[in-house]
């Protein structure tokens, strides 16, 4: 290895721009003569460091990797940092989504946040220590490469391919969950989206309007097809918003489905749970000291789960959909089945 890349490593592993800590040649040597080579002597440090330094004269000062404060007219540098373009709360968040995801397993998470925490220093691995530990097997996860998954469906709507993949659920049989085949899927990729910490996928079927949404991890087999002659169905002829962040507002729990206007009544109280679930795709009809009546843009079953998941603080609002009647009857019924006593 050379000199420069062990001495932009030592700036990394030791020094932060969060925390404060800088270094010095002379603590540059030291730690080069700890972890590389003994031999290293300050001039050489310096002319790696001015090397380094050099190569980066044109970037603006964000862009920079090595920072340093001057003096004697700015002709000398002291203090030296390693300038991450990402900052470590930043890469902290980045090892908390994987760790606590809906897709990997134990192993694979572990792996994925111990590689992101080796590309910064001491300084977030202090802060991150779980990622070197395990967090807990606290979901059912099986092997499927989700990510590998989500390359070949990015891959097969750019290039305007089908995909053919086993859709499978999740079932138990003596006493083990397990992943239960329920057939050959050959569709149309339209969107890949993030929710929940699960990837899903909004696709359709040649020669049809309606979206169907599967969830990327239950996808088993996966691989792209030949590309698709056009069967005149584009975007504008689907009807539903394929904007990332309108489409999971209109579908609750990413239930698919035409979307239909509602109007939900919601104790005043717990307002922040609405705007947590269907944020800026409201529209305020009336409110009181206690209650707040708004109209929101859903598919049925999404709604249908999401009133019966908020019960006791939300109730529908002359509601003329028959369809959403018989989806609530049905899930009162099978409640009060049971009830006992």
């Amino acid at each position: 290895m050379s000199i420069e890349y062990n001495v932009l490593n030592i700036l990394k592993e030791h020094s932060s721009k969060e925390a404060a800590i800088t270094l010095k040649v002379t603590d540059i040597v030291t730690y080069m003569h700890r972890e590389y080579d003994k031999s290293i002597t300050d001039k050489q440090v310096r002319k790696a460091l001015k090397d380094l330094t050099d190569s980066e004269l044109n970037l603006p000062d964000e862009q920079k990797v090595i920072r340093y404060r001057t003096y004697d007219n700015e002709r000398r540098k002291t203090d030296y940092y390693y300038n991450n373009i990402i900052t470590d709360v930043e890469f902290k968040f980045l090892i908390d989504s994987v760790l606590y995801s809906n897709i990997f397993n134990n192993e694979r998470a572990l792996d994925l946040a111990g590689r992101i925490q080796t590309l910064s220093g001491k300084n977030l691995k202090d802060i991150t220590p779980y990622a070197n530990a395990s967090f807990g097997r606290t979901r059912y996860a099986q092997n499927t490469d989700v990510l590998a998954n989500c390359q070949l469906i990015i891959e097969a709507i750019k290039n305007n391919n089908y995909i053919e993949f086993d859709w499978n659920v999740y079932d138990v049989k003596n006493k083990n969950v397990y992943l239960h085949f329920r057939g050959r899927r050959t569709v149309i990729p339209i969107r890949l989206m993030l929710n929940n910490g699960r990837y899903f996928c909004l696709v359709r079927y040649r020669d049809s309007r309606k979206v169907y949404t599967y969830s990327v991890d239950l996808m088993t087999g996966l691989r792209v097809k030949e590309q698709r002659k056009s069967d005149g169905i584009g975007f504008h002829n689907l009807n539903i918003p394929l904007e990332r962040a309108v489409y999971i507002l209109n579908h609750p729990y990413m239930m698919g489905g035409e979307l239909r206007p509602y109007i939900v009544r919601i104790d005043r109280e717990y307002f922040s749970r609405l705007i947590d679930d269907f944020s800026y795709e409201i529209n305020v009809l009336k409110e009181t000291d206690t209650t707040v009546d708004i109209r929101v843009n859903a598919s049925c079953k999404g709604m249908a789960y999401w009133l019966c998941h908020h019960y006791d603080i939300a109730s529908i609002v002359d509601n003329k959909d028959k369809e959403l009647n018989k989806e609530l009857k049905k899930a009162a019924e099978s409640i009060l089945r049971q009830v006992h006593d």
